[in-house]
């Protein structure tokens, strides 16, 4: 049977046709499309459906980047309502699932091979325990995971929308120049937008002489990533404080969930700034935890460089909802 897996978030949609072979899921074809293009999300799924699709459908899986309320959820950053019972009317299919896109990757991380992991810290890994979740894309996603020999219990969070809390007299500083603007979530530092502000700021303050940015644009995170690569002390900097304010985050994450089976970094922000990763800054963030560092240290921690994780995971709790 044919199903698709698709990753709505705020900026790009993936979506991507499957051939269900029992457990397995054989890639057909995916597509990256621009939100920016469509009205809505059915004229961007009738785009797929009719280019790609030519036989009957089984099923539609989607990680959508907001929270799910009754089986429809309106984006976070993107002004799109999508309901799944309108979706079924319109397409004419039973089976349409709507997911967080942070609750979707547990459900995809399970059929990655060791090529699609980066290893942070080894830790000490238990098969049957916790596992959380948390991403820098667009937004900040975050979810927990329970793995058993019986099943797989996934809870979705909107965690990136609490209060951010300095670790250092450098973040404070950085609250102080933001507070103005108002309230200060973690989305609004980690992120590809959080990238921007944390340059913004740094700028503001005068912390690092280096290029100040164009005003403002979504090619603002790619800018800052680039000057880095080319030894701006300002862009440098702010990709250091991304990655401490991100582990300090993670820290906090692993002392609140004891994610014993892994903690796992996930969105689209990470891997493409790996080459410019102080992977010690990111560690001595997570470590520093008052009395907790050796507790943390037998955490593993892992970074997912398959960008199709989502979609993936969409697509397996798909098969889910159409196994007997």
């Amino acid at each position: 049977m044919k199903l698709i897996g698709g990753d709505i978030g705020g900026t790009h949609s993936r979506l991507e046709l499957f051939e269900a072979r029992g457990d397995v899921l054989e890639s057909i074809v995916a597509v990256k499309y621009d939100n920016k293009d469509y009205v809505d999300l059915d004229q961007l799924l009738e785009a797929f459906l009719s280019k790609y699709v030519k036989e009957d459908l089984t099923a539609i899986g989607l990680a959508v980047a907001g929270p799910i309320e009754q089986d429809t959820c309106r984006l976070t950053n993107l002004d799109w309502h999508i309901d799944a019972n309108e979706m079924r009317h319109r397409f004419g299919m039973e089976q349409v699932y709507l997911l967080n896109d942070f609750e979707a990757i547990p459900y995809g991380v399970g059929h990655l091979g060791e090529q699609d992991l980066v290893v942070l810290q080894m830790g000490q890994p238990q098969p049957e325990a916790v596992r959380s979740f948390i991403g820098a894309g667009t937004g900040l996603g975050q979810a927990i995971a329970i793995q058993t020999k019986q099943s797989l219990r996934v809870l979705a969070s909107e965690a990136g929308h609490a209060d951010f809390a300095p670790g250092s007299r450098q973040q404070l500083d950085i609250l102080g120049a933001m507070l103005p603007h108002g309230s200060v979530s973690n989305e609004m530092l980690m992120s590809g937008v959080g990238l921007v502000n944390i340059h913004t700021a740094l700028n503001s303050l005068g912390v690092r002489e280096g290029q100040a940015l164009v005003p403002a644009t979504e090619d603002a995170p790619r800018q800052i990533s680039d000057l880095a690569r080319t030894g701006d002390p300002l862009a440098r900097h702010a990709i250091n404080m991304f990655f401490e304010i991100l582990g300090s985050y993670a820290g906090n994450v692993a002392l609140q969930t004891l994610p014993r089976g892994g903690l796992y970094l996930a969105g689209g922000i990470v891997p493409k700034l790996l080459d410019l990763m102080d992977r010690d800054t990111f560690l001595d963030a997570f470590m520093h935890k008052s009395k907790m560092g050796s507790l943390l240290g037998a955490i593993p921690v892992y970074i997912i460089i398959n960008e199709g994780v989502a979609r993936l995971g969409a697509a397996h709790y798909a098969c889910r909802g159409l196994a007997p």
